[in-house]
């Protein structure tokens, strides 16, 4: 309140009568000034300035308080303060942790991950072809594994089956910090074919394609540089091995098989700017060369389930060649794979008068198509259903269909098709074979834990008399594989 306010209230109280109007006025001016004004402290208003105490105004009505009271501010003071919270307990670097799904792993904060691996197959088949019963269920394949992640640039993979002579799967270490430019050294698969790269719990069928089998290099000690450029538009593959792979290698000293092994692979993916589960499509082709001593070539042809139907007794001598043309797509629900694999190998001198013959040719096609029934993404893969059994759903259910053949003779043989081929070593016409095959199938997860895989098999044999049922080209197999692993 102002000097000049006081002192005309001083000079109201000597003279009551003469300023009753005056006072009305100045308490109604004062409750103006209290609706449009922030509230003074108690202190402010009870303070006596020139001996004078001010004025106490009656309370105002409850609506006008109530309207003051939303536009009056309040000292921050006065605000309720909200009730704290707990802090949350940051997790701890370093801290060790033992993980049980999807598999067994141990944590050690983000810079060290180790996952157990497990997988027990078991297999009941029958051929009309089998030279031997094949009814029984085999349980011989177990196998064990770690692999894992250290720093989040070392990547690391050791696996080995329980029993069998070459028990060793993979033993290899990848730096893998940059992804235009890693390095992998050890015991893995050499980059070519993407039906033999394909691992075996991804696997459409319960055999791989005769191409691969037959054709493949499979694993070997080496080394190998990958990664992917031009904004991930193009993988490459490049690595030098001991040997070219464990498929065509052999202990029969009378057998050959490629010395050390040079192996490349491109691979692409046209659509990949287009995001969507329906344009996961990739292009690729593979190369490998490698030397033979002269002897007689180790690669043969087998059905789907073993049984030769073709044994090389040609000399050979000179380049081993693979080539490989790929292309798989799976958009959605679906997906179509297809591959062409070429091997020649040289017979330099073998001929009569010491000239070289035409190689050795062997070739294999196949083309598969799969439809995930229950709607999974095919290129996330299967083992992890959407309505897993015993969750409300069947699991997932797929079914597969595949056309294959795989085919051997010599340039000259493939070049004059009507011509008869020869049994000699030096024989420039071979005496080939070729296997069809068509493989329907159906693929069951009921969790992620386990698969079972039903196919039923048609083949037919060029030459019967190479096969296992001499005089009959055509025969059936069946298949039912139980695979159980984390």
């Amino acid at each position: 309140m102002t000097t000049s306010g006081l002192s005309r209230l001083q000079k109201c109280r000597l003279s009551r009568p003469f300023c009753a109007g005056a006072g009305w006025s100045l308490v109604l001016a004062a409750g103006m000034t209290l609706v449009s004004a922030p509230v003074v402290s108690a202190a402010a208003r009870e303070a006596p300035e020139g001996g004078i105490t001010a004025p106490r105004f009656a309370p105002q009505d409850p609506a006008s308080s109530q309207s003051n009271a939303t536009t009056e501010k309040k000292p921050k003071d006065d605000k309720p303060q909200k009730e704290e919270k707990p802090p949350k307990e940051k997790k701890k670097k370093g801290a060790v942790q033992f993980l049980f799904v999807p598999h067994p792993s141990l944590r050690v904060g983000k810079q060290v991950q180790v996952d157990f691996r497990a997988r027990v197959r078991g297999e009941a088949n029958r051929s009309d072809a089998a030279s031997a019963d094949q009814s029984r269920l085999d349980l011989e394949r177990r196998r064990v594994g770690i692999e894992g992640e250290l720093l989040k640039a070392v990547a690391f993979q050791v696996s080995r089956e329980t029993t069998g002579t070459d028990p060793w799967r993979e033993a290899w270490v990848d730096y893998e910090q940059f992804t235009f430019a890693r390095a992998q050294w050890g015991l893995f698969k050499l980059p070519f074919s993407v039906d033999e790269n394909t691992g075996a719990t991804n696997q459409d069928f319960a055999s791989r394609s005769l191409a691969a089998n037959a054709l493949a290099p499979g694993r070997a000690r080496g080394w190998m540089l990958h990664g992917q450029v031009f904004n991930h538009a193009l993988g490459y593959e490049y690595g030098v091995f001991d040997h070219d792979g464990h498929n065509a290698y052999t202990n029969n000293p009378g057998r050959v098989t490629g010395a050390s092994t040079t192996a490349w692979r491109l691979t692409s993916q046209p659509l990949r700017r287009i995001k969507s589960k329906w344009t996961d499509l990739e292009v690729g082709y593979g190369s490998t060369t490698s030397d033979l001593v002269e002897g007689f070539s180790s690669i043969k042809g087998q059905t789907v389930l073993g049984e030769d139907f073709y044994a090389s007794h040609f000399l050979v001598n000179g380049a081993r060649r693979r080539t490989s043309y790929e292309l798989r797509f799976r958009p959605g629900p679906f997906s179509l794979k297809s591959e062409f694999i070429r091997v020649t190998e040289e017979r330099l001198g073998e001929g009569v008068e010491d000239t070289a013959l035409s190689p050795l040719v062997a070739e294999g096609w196949y083309m598969s198509g799969t439809w995930a029934v229950t709607g999974e993404t095919k290129s996330d893969g299967l083992t992890e259903p959407i309505r897993p059994l015993a969750r409300g759903g069947i699991g997932a259910l797929e079914v597969a269909v595949r056309l294959e053949q795989l085919s051997f003779g010599s340039e000259a043989s493939f070049a004059a098709p009507g011509e008869t081929g020869s049994t000699s070593p030096r024989a420039d016409v071979v005496l080939g074979n070729s296997d069809r095959a068509l493989t329907l199938g159906v693929n069951w997860y009921p969790n992620r834990y386990l698969k079972l895989q039903f196919n039923v098999i048609k083949e037919q044999l060029t030459d019967p008399s190479q096969g296992p049922l001499p005089g009959t080209s055509s025969f059936w197999s069946r298949v039912i594989r139980l695979q159980l692993g984390f």
